[in-house]
């Protein structure tokens, strides 16, 4: 399964905090929220995140869809997306330095959708781009199912 991961799931991120590296790691893979870890932690909707189902138009394919935060799994194919002011990778101190958090993963083809940001939509500006690589409207990927992917790193950044 994984040979056939890395040479066929796509490379995506998904930035965490310090404190759910452990759970993360030892689960194996990311839950909805609703869900609870085996240490016993309940994942839920970060704050100031969309929190319930809204009607919206996908920019990424052009359609009206209903999207609810509440039971999927995000990911972006950039970790620039997952450390986008600072809402995903939130700092930690540790041993008198400033880190940030993300897990790369390999995630199975066709087993999620593809949507705008929705990090900020509020406050940023539309012209604003957040990856030189990766348009905003492609930036944000999610899924409901959970046996999908596969951790392949966790990525710390110094600020």
């Amino acid at each position: 399964i994984i040979k056939k991961g890395f040479e066929s799931y796509h490379v995506c991120y998904h930035g965490t905090k310090y404190d759910c590296l452990a759970d993360l790691l030892i689960t194996g893979h990311l839950l909805p929220p609703g869900s609870f870890t085996y240490l016993g932690n309940k994942i839920e909707v970060r704050k100031g995140h969309i929190s319930s189902s809204i009607s919206r138009h996908n920019d990424h394919t052009g359609t009206k869809e209903t999207f609810d935060p509440t039971d999927k799994i995000f990911m972006s194919p950039t970790v620039r997306y997952c450390d986008y002011k600072g809402v995903y990778m939130s700092e930690q101190m540790i041993m008198g330095r400033q880190y940030r958090f993300a897990l790369q993963l390999r995630l199975q083809p066709d087993t999620y959708c593809v949507g705008q940001e929705t990090v900020g939509q509020e406050t940023v500006n539309a012209t604003e781009q957040i990856d030189p690589y990766i348009p905003n409207k492609s930036i944000e990927w999610y899924t409901n199912q959970t046996h999908t992917h596969f951790f392949t790193g966790v990525l710390a950044a110094e600020r």
